[in-house]
């Protein structure tokens, strides 16, 4: 998976040069079963690590599997309340944290 520099990662998101980096590795993984699983293993929020722990099947055995890994690290790592800075995520779970969207139209 290509990914901003770390430079661009951290004006847009607001975050350190090391979450940057952080970032980058992780997308970098993205079409290497092993190396994302070492990296997720040992650089990865809890979040995530537990996220791949609570899935039925293998997540590092397809390619689609491992980016939605990725972004669900990568999501842990740059998103910020207090500055309410972007986030990445699926619909579903955009909608259930404002549940007064529900059938809005």
């Amino acid at each position: 998976m290509r990914a901003p520099s770390t430079k661009a990662l951290v004006a847009a998101f607001r975050i350190s040069r090391k979450d940057a980096n952080l970032v980058r590795k992780i997308a970098h993984a993205t079409s290497d079963r092993a190396q994302l699983e070492r990296v997720i293993e040992r650089d990865a929020p809890e979040a995530t690590k537990s996220y791949v722990r609570s899935l039925h099947g293998d997540p590092y055995d397809s390619q689609i599997w491992r980016v939605t890994v990725a972004l669900h690290a990568i999501n842990e790592i740059v998103y910020k309340r207090a500055t309410d800075t972007l986030s990445i995520g699926d619909w579903g779970s955009i909608v259930e944290r404002h549940p007064s969207w529900e059938g809005a139209s």
